[in-house]
């Protein structure tokens, strides 16, 4: 199987905080059972409607994200699995999140740092891709 081109993501999720990071990577899982980075972005919660004007998410609230990852082009060879993982940090490759909502983040200071439960909603989260 061959997937090429825009990988577009919609993530229906439920946070206990006000702020947090979607992570959405795709992995090719040969049959020996090893895993291949083949694409990954972050989305920040807060930049979901606009990265002019970020919004705290309202906990406990479902929230829509969506957006559209890096063009892709890999081969699955035949025996290999295509892996969809959705975590809420990829640190220390992006900043850490402190998961509550700050005019800046970047001075976020050790009490503004919290934990964040993330419930993706069931059955109403996907990711898109071309089949070529």
């Amino acid at each position: 199987m061959v997937i090429g081109g825009p990988v577009k993501v919609s993530l229906n999720v439920k946070l206990s905080s006000t702020d947090a990071d979607m992570v959405v990577k795709l992995i090719d899982v040969r049959p020996d059972g090893y895993q291949m980075l083949v694409r990954g972005d972050v989305m920040p919660m807060r930049f979901r409607k606009s990265f002019e004007k970020p919004q705290a998410v309202r906990p406990g609230e479902p929230t829509l994200v969506q957006f559209t990852m890096n063009d892709v082009y890999h081969v699955l060879k035949p025996g290999h699995k295509l892996m969809v993982q959705v975590q809420s940090s990829w640190y220390p490759l992006f900043a850490m999140n402190p998961q509550k909502f700050l005019k800046n983040p970047y001075l976020a200071e050790a009490k503004d740092y919290t934990s964040c439960e993330v419930t993706i909603v069931p059955g109403e989260s996907y990711v898109e891709l071309q089949v070529l």
